[in-house]
C-alpha cells in the first residue's frame, strides 16, 4: 500500500493551507479506512481582505511616506499615515462583520478586538501628542489579542512558535524605542534649564515671602478676573474696514504717522495686505463686480497676511504700551548691559526717560516674532493653523513689584479702546512653574480697536503683552533663553 501525505490533524500555516484561516473551522482527518473529509480551502473574501489587500495596502503606504520623507516633503506625511490607519480600521470592522454572517464567533471575537485596537490607533493619529505612547499600546494589544485567540479561543499555544506575533512585536518595540528616547530626551533638556530653574524658584519663593499676607496675590487674580473673556484668541481679518470711515489717501496726511516716512506703494501694499488676502483693489473688501470677496471676521489663513497686519498694528500697539507703562511705573530693557546686578541687563522706568530722544533710543524693544519660531509653533503646536498664532505682535513691560503689575492692569481695563480676549496669569501661587522652566510672568492677549486700526483693517489683529517682574526679568539672559529654546524644541513647543 502507497501512502501519500496530505496533512495533519491541524493545518497551521498560511503558505500550506491553515484551514482555520480559510473558512474559521480547525479541520481534522479522520483515521478511520474508508472515510472522506470535505474541506473547502477557497479563500475567503475576509481573509483576502484582511491578510492580501491590507498588507498590500500598508506597504504601499509606508513607501509614499519613506520616498516624500526622503524629499523632504513632510507637509502631506501625516494625512497619508492618518487615511492608511483609518482604512485599516474599516477593513478590520468589515472582516469582523463577515464572520458574524458566517456565525463564526471565535473569529468574530478576534476581530473585533483587534478593530477596537486599530480604532484607538486611528484616533490618536488625530492627536499627535499621543501618538507616540499609542505605538506602544497598540502593540501590547496587537500581541494580547494574538495570544488570546491562539491560547483561549483555539486552545492551541503552540501556533505561537510557529505563527508569532510579529504586527505586534514590530509596533510594540516601535512604541518602545520612541517612547525610551523621547524619556531621555526630555531628561538631557531638563538638565539645560535646571540651573536657570533653581534661581527662578529662588526668586518665586522671596516674592512670596515678602508678600507673606497673600494680599497682593489676591488683589492681582481680582484685576485678572475683571477681564470679560469671551472667547477664544484666534486671528481674524474683517472684510475690509469699517466702510464708514474715509479711505487713505497715499502720500498724503491722512496716513498714520509711522507709515509717513515709506514710499507712496509701500503704504498702499501694507495697507491692502493687512485688511485681506484678495488682489482686488477695493479697499471695502469687494470685487470690481460689486460681490462679496470675504466673510466679516474670517480667520486669517496666510502667513504673509498675519504679518503684514502685524507690520501696521506694531508702532500703534507700542505706543500702547508706552501709555500703560507711564501710569504704572513701568520699565524697559536698554541697550547697552554693563552695569546690571546679574546678567548686565538694566532697566530704566519710562515716566522718566519719555520725552528724550536719546534715552528712548536705547530702549530694547522686542521686534516682531522671526518667521523661523512662527513656521516652528505652526507645525509643532497649531496643526498648520495660521490663526492660532496670536504673539508676532509682542510687547514687554518690566515692574519692580507685583502691585505695579496690578495697577497697569486696571489701567489697561479702563482703556476703552482695548479688548483683553486671553489671560494667563503665571504669578498665581497655584500656576506650576515646571511647563516654563520656572519662569513666570502675566500674559494678555488684546485686540486695539481705534481710528487708526480700523481704517488700517487690524483691528481684529491679537497682539501679545507681557507683564513680568524685574527679578525675573534679570534672570533671563541671551545664555538663559538660549537654553530655554533648546529647552522648549527638546520639548516639540
Amino acid at each position: 500500500v502507497n501512502w501519500d501525505y496530505i496533512g495533519s490533524s491541524i493545518w497551521r500555516f498560511i503558505d500550506t493551507g491553515l484551514a482555520r484561516l480559510y473558512d474559521g473551522k480547525s479541520s481534522e482527518i479522520p483515521t478511520e479506512r474508508g472515510q472522506k473529509v470535505k474541506i473547502d480551502m477557497r479563500l475567503s473574501w475576509m481573509w483576502l481582505l484582511f491578510f492580501g489587500l491590507s498588507s498590500q495596502f500598508y506597504a504601499t503606504t509606508g513607501l509614499i511616506i519613506s520616498v516624500r520623507g526622503h524629499l523632504h516633503l513632510f507637509q502631506h506625511a501625516n494625512i497619508i499615515y492618518s487615511a492608511g490607519m483609518f482604512v485599516s480600521c474599516f477593513i478590520s470592522w468589515a472582516c469582523m462583520v463577515g464572520w458574524i454572517s458566517r456565525g463564526n464567533w471565535k473569529e468574530t471575537v478576534f476581530f473585533l478586538m483587534f478593530a477596537l485596537g486599530i480604532t484607538g490607533m486611528s484616533i490618536a493619529t488625530l492627536h499627535q501628542r499621543h501618538l507616540r505612547s499609542a505605538f506602544g499600546v497598540f502593540g501590547l494589544w496587537a500581541i494580547f489579542v494574538q495570544v488570546f485567540r491562539n491560547g483561549v479561543l483555539y486552545n492551541d499555544f503552540t501556533v505561537l512558535f510557529e505563527d508569532p506575533p510579529i504586527t505586534g512585536l514590530v509596533v510594540g518595540s516601535v512604541g518602545l524605542f520612541v517612547v525610551v528616547a523621547r524619556y531621555r530626551i526630555l531628561q538631557r533638556a531638563r538638565k539645560l534649564v535646571q540651573a536657570d530653574k533653581k534661581r527662578y524658584e529662588a526668586v518665586w519663593e522671596r516674592v512670596q515671602r515678602d508678600a507673606a499676607s497673600g494680599a497682593v496675590f489676591c488683589d492681582l487674580q481680582r484685576a485678572v478676573d475683571a477681564f470679560p473673556i469671551r472667547e477664544m484668541s484666534h486671528q481674524h481679518m474683517n472684510r475690509g474696514g469699517d466702510e464708514s470711515l474715509q479711505p487713505y489717501e497715499f502720500g498724503s496726511g491722512l496716513v498714520p504717522s509711522f507709515m509717513k516716512g515709506r514710499r507712496v506703494a509701500d503704504q498702499e501694499m501694507m495697507m491692502r495686505a493687512s485688511r485681506s488676502p484678495s488682489r482686488s483693489p477695493s479697499f471695502g473688501g469687494r470685487s470690481p463686480s460689486g460681490d462679496t470677496l470675504l466673510k466679516i471676521r474670517q480667520p486669517v489663513s496666510s502667513l504673509d497676511q498675519l504679518y503684514a497686519q502685524s507690520l501696521c498694528l506694531a508702532p500703534i500697539f507700542k505706543d500702547k504700551v508706552k501709555g500703560w507703562a507711564m501710569e504704572s511705573q513701568g520699565m524697559f530693557p536698554m541697550k547697552d548691559r554693563h552695569i546690571g546686578k546679574a546678567t548686565g541687563q538694566v532697566f530704566v522706568r519710562w515716566d522718566r526717560i519719555a520725552g528724550r530722544a536719546d534715552k528712548e533710543a536705547q530702549i530694547k524693544w522686542p521686534g516682531v516674532k522671526k518667521i523661523d519660531r512662527c513656521i516652528e509653533k505652526l507645525t509643532r503646536s497649531y496643526g498648520e493653523d495660521v490663526s492660532l498664532v496670536v504673539d508676532v505682535t509682542r510687547e514687554s513691560i518690566i515692574f519692580e513689584e507685583i502691585s505695579h503689575i496690578t495697577s497697569c492692569l486696571k489701567t489697561i481695563a479702563s482703556d476703552q479702546e482695548v479688548e483683553v480676549v486671553r489671560c494667563k496669569n503665571r504669578m498665581s501661587p497655584h500656576y506650576s512653574g515646571s511647563e516654563t522652566a520656572g519662569f513666570r510672568n502675566l500674559m494678555l492677549n488684546v485686540r486695539i480697536r481705534n481710528a487708526d486700526t480700523l481704517r488700517l483693517g487690524v483691528e481684529l489683529h491679537v497682539s501679545e503683552l507681557q507683564l513680568i517682574l524685574k527679578d525675573f526679568a534679570e534672570i533671563k539672559s541671551d545664555d538663559g533663553h538660549r537654553r530655554y529654546r533648546e529647552f522648549r524644541n527638546a520639548r516639540a513647543e
